[in-house]
């Protein structure tokens, strides 16, 4: 088993409490944006609508929405965006369509506080010296493994990936002064 624990979607929104994990369909919370998702199954391609669940933040007190984008185009509509709502976020380029910094190279990270940008980290660039050691299969089992190895000590977190923590916590910081 991956999960110690089972979390089953919920069929109606409700309130949650401190550490309380829930899963709400995206259907619950706006049915038409479901709609907007579904198309894909129809065209093959992501829409704008992706991008979009991206920046929802179901929470209603003080929060930070970690949020990725998959192609370049979209930091800058994404960044704006942010900036609208006044949002407290961290937006970076992600790894196959997650909020995550891809281990082997460092993305461009950037921070808003109350919607005001915060430049965290530029990207890495050039050729890599060496990659990290990650696995070599990419199924569930594997990364589960190398997950619980890293969290054990076992295997170093890559850089990429402490950054990004780093990042985090930073923000987060930044939230609890203000």
């Amino acid at each position: 088993m991956l999960l110690a624990h089972t979390v089953r979607a919920l069929a109606a929104i409700k309130s949650i409490a401190n550490g309380e994990i829930a899963f709400i369909p995206t259907e619950l919370l706006c049915a038409g944006l479901q709609r907007l998702l579904d198309v894909r199954r129809i065209i093959g391609v992501r829409n704008t609508a992706h991008s979009l669940v991206k920046l929802m933040n179901p929470c209603a007190c003080q929060s930070l929405l970690v949020s990725s984008y998959t192609h370049p185009e979209y930091a800058e509509s994404m960044a704006a965006t942010l900036e609208l709502v006044q949002a407290n976020a961290l937006l970076l380029r992600g790894t196959e369509g997650e909020a995550v910094a891809d281990p082997r190279r460092v993305p461009r990270m950037q921070g808003f506080v109350a919607g005001q940008p915060v430049q965290l980290q530029e990207p890495q660039t050039g050729t890599l010296p060496t990659l990290p050691d990650l696995p070599t299969e990419i199924d569930a089992n594997s990364t589960a493994t190398y997950i619980r190895r890293v969290m054990a000590g076992e295997n170093p977190v890559p850089t990429p990936i402490a950054q990004q923590v780093a990042h985090i916590l930073s923000l987060v910081g930044r939230l609890c002064k203000g």
